[in-house]
């Protein structure tokens, strides 16, 4: 028997579980990204012409990517960084407070729901970042992939320890903060705006 896990951190998980069993048995298969599903688009001159820093979620809110301590982190920016961003969140919010928080931050949040993947994927391919929200250490989301594929920078807020922190530093793929350090994401918007 083999175990087949799609990230390190799970291997090591489940690896953990048994030492009893040699460890040829645990094997690592990462996950990747279709190239054939994302668009190759220009960015819409809309975007272009309003001069926003725009950062794109897309894929559900749900407890493991809930985005409190992004809103609180984001509401402590400065007001003329703050107003530099345009946060947008595509997909289902699953619980009311997880959209009540985010409504909290007025005109910079845009919520735009569920719509079709190719659609999100183009809307997010228009974004200047791709937006990543993990608390949990061991799962990497799909949408890091689709991320990746898409060859955007990614503004992270994941679990010091996790996978998705390692891969971005890894792959040069983005930044990072940790999920539950509101200075570290305040911080890691502050440098974004600097880079335009």
């Amino acid at each position: 028997t083999i175990v087949i896990a799609v990230t390190e951190a799970a291997r090591r998980e489940i690896r953990g579980r048994y030492p009893q069993e040699p460890d040829w048995k645990f094997h690592l298969i990462p996950n990747g990204f279709d190239t054939t599903r994302l668009p190759l688009s220009e960015v819409s001159p809309e975007r272009s012409l309003n001069g926003k820093i725009v950062v794109t979620h897309v894929g559900s809110l749900y407890p493991s990517t809930e985005p409190t301590t992004l809103v609180e982190a984001v509401q402590s920016l400065p007001p003329e960084i703050k107003s530099r961003f345009k946060l947008r969140f595509i997909g289902h919010i699953e619980e009311p407070r997880y959209r009540e928080a985010l409504l909290q931050l007025g005109e910079m949040v845009e919520l735009k729901g569920f719509m079709p993947q190719h659609e999100a994927l183009a809307e997010m391919k228009d974004a200047d970042y791709a937006l990543l929200i993990q608390h949990g250490p061991i799962n990497i989301a799909t949408k890091f992939y689709d991320y990746i594929g898409a060859g955007k920078p990614i503004l992270a807020t994941v679990h010091p320890q996790g996978d998705e922190r390692r891969l971005l530093e890894e792959l040069h793929a983005g930044w990072w903060a940790g999920d539950r350090d509101v200075e570290g994401i305040r911080q890691l918007f502050i440098d974004a705006a600097a880079r335009g």
